[in-house]
């Protein structure tokens, strides 16, 4: 007999028959007249060729190929019924998941260490892995589950993902404390003549600025090109190099460097700073635990109505 041939009432009669041992019982226990189970059995024996459960004097009693059916029945309707079930809520204090999360070097260092102090909090038993940003499709990370979250300003999780802005951030400009071309604030000529620090923009919304600056007539000198800004305030301490960086990261450095931060000569737009989830998760209940509490944890830097709880 083909799979496709077989019934799901029928399934159904056949556990509930190896339950109850009565072709009344198991067909109330399913929603079916004890008729229409009658027949859903003939149906059944006939298509099987054997009577799989015969009337015995304690009741409706397995074949030896019955006992085997039902017994592979019980399984598949165990597993199919789980299938079925609505996600298991997320228990953060019992979980040992592993969050695997793409942060941008900003996040990284402005909110990993309060994210960690937080998991320590709510759920002491997960942990933390911070991937690097893929060169090529990262959204295929998202969407595989193999990452839970990205946080930063990529500009390439786009196919299948969802977004949320969690704050809006902004270019400042630093340069070391008494820097003699700033003694008077930032000027237009002072920052076209200095040399600058430059930091690699790909995959990131730095990507405008360069451009942005160019139709603005503001030319950058550069000196030196660095990957990230791990290093940026410290040569700019220590030198009389300037740069351009994010404002968030240029006050967390202003604090532990002798740097000033100035505004640009040029308004610039600000931008946003988002988490990225794939479409797949967006119901996952761990997953959605993770973007509420990295939702807390940037509202000190939020503007806007963004607001702590997912929207659908």
């Amino acid at each position: 007999m083909e799979l496709n041939e077989i019934q799901l009432n029928q399934l159904l009669l056949v556990d509930a028959l190896l339950a109850h041992a009565s072709i009344s019982e198991a067909a109330e226990k399913i929603g079916m007249s004890q008729s229409a189970a009658s027949h859903a059995l003939a149906r059944l024996r006939t298509e099987m060729n054997d009577p799989i459960f015969i009337r015995t004097a304690s009741g409706m009693q397995p074949t030896p190929y019955g006992a085997r059916l039902a017994g592979s029945v019980k399984e598949a309707l165990a597993l199919l019924r789980g299938g079925l079930e609505q996600q298991p809520n997320f228990v953060p204090q019992t979980s040992t998941h592993v969050f695997t999360v793409i942060m941008s070097e900003v996040s990284q260092t402005l909110y990993l260490s309060k994210l960690m102090t937080r998991l320590a909090k709510e759920a002491p038993g997960t942990s933390v892995r911070i991937a690097p940003v893929p060169q090529k499709a990262p959204h295929l990370e998202l969407e595989s589950g193999e990452v839970d979250l990205a946080v930063g300003t990529f500009t390439h999780f786009i196919a299948g993902c969802r977004q949320k802005r969690v704050y809006r951030e902004q270019y400042v400009c630093i340069a070391r404390a008494g820097h003699p071309m700033f003694v008077k604030g930032m000027t237009h000529k002072a920052f076209s003549a200095s040399f600058h620090v430059v930091v690699d923009p790909t995959g990131y919304v730095h990507e405008q600025l360069n451009p942005i600056l160019k139709h603005s007539g503001l030319a950058r000198s550069t000196k030196v090109h660095v990957p990230t800004f791990h290093s940026v305030p410290e040569v700019v301490a220590n030198t009389d190099l300037i740069a351009v960086m994010p404002e968030t990261l240029a006050e967390f450095y202003a604090t532990l460097l002798p740097i000033s931060i100035m505004p640009l000569p040029i308004v610039i737009p600000s931008y946003g700073v988002k988490m990225f989830w794939h479409e797949r998760f967006h119901r996952d209940p761990k997953n959605r635990w993770l973007r509420n509490v990295l939702v807390d944890l940037y509202a000190s830097r939020r503007t806007g109505n963004v607001q702590s709880q997912d929207q659908d």
